[in-house]
């Protein structure tokens, strides 16, 4: 299986999606969109990771990449073969192409908070294997509306939407970071280190939390791929 993930900043990576890529022997390509490295040829690819960021989803002028990343995102949504992931601004970037409103939120949320599934995620075939409750690692100071034509599946008290999938369960969004590792965050850290409000030790103290993201995520990821034949199929 091909895989191509979008990388928005240098300390932004897929984490603990490395090893999970390499243990099923996919073929790991990628874009660094700040350097306009280029992007696939859509027919080459099964699955496309889009990761996080610490720009806004408005950001164009900014950062004028983040154009031809949203059109080359609404070519892979119409393309049946690719199965789509996005995280943290990656979801955010999905959801505003289901037609959902991203907006600034008036605080960043940042460190360990709880994730709510509901009860169309306990009822769901790829996303049953998530507790009622999960303490996840958050990283964003933007919200968004509900999509169209998906699947709600999570929340927070603050930031309302966490997880979607579209309804021929070929797009998943997370709006928590549960790829993240130690390392993932050390790195984020050194980024951040002039944010007082970050209780740093503490984002790096979660061995049991950063043990049951990343199995809850290996699951979600093998579930949801065991679909993909000849592209996902429609519905469930």
């Amino acid at each position: 299986m091909n895989t191509h993930y979008l990388q928005h900043a240098p300390f932004e990576t897929p984490g603990i999606i490395f090893q999970w890529a390499e243990e099923k022997e996919h073929t790991l390509t990628s874009t660094f969109l700040p350097e306009n490295t280029g992007f696939p040829n859509l027919q080459d690819i099964d699955l496309l990771i889009l990761l996080g960021g610490p720009m806004s989803v408005h950001d164009e002028k900014k950062h004028p990449w983040l154009a031809d990343e949203k059109n080359f995102l609404k070519k892979a949504i119409a393309n049946k073969k690719t199965a789509i992931l996005g995280i943290g601004l990656g979801a955010r970037l999905l959801a505003e192409q289901y037609g959902a409103r991203v907006y600034r939120e008036a605080e960043s949320e940042i460190g360990w908070f709880p994730v709510t599934f509901n009860e169309s995620a306990h009822s769901h075939p790829f996303f049953s294997i998530f507790p009622a409750e999960m303490i996840a690692l958050h990283r964003r100071g933007e919200a968004f509306e509900s999509p169209r034509n998906v699947i709600s599946l999570a929340c927070s008290e603050e930031y309302g939407q966490q997880a979607f999938i579209s309804e021929d369960s070929r797009h998943i969004g997370l709006h928590f970071h549960p790829e993240m590792t130690k390392h993932s965050v050390d790195d984020f850290i050194f980024q951040s280190e002039k944010e007082p409000v970050i209780d740093f030790e503490t984002m790096k103290g979660m061995d049991q939390h950063y043990a049951a993201n990343q199995s809850h995520l290996f699951e979600l990821l093998d579930r949801w791929l065991a679909r993909h034949k000849d592209g996902i199929p429609h519905g469930i």
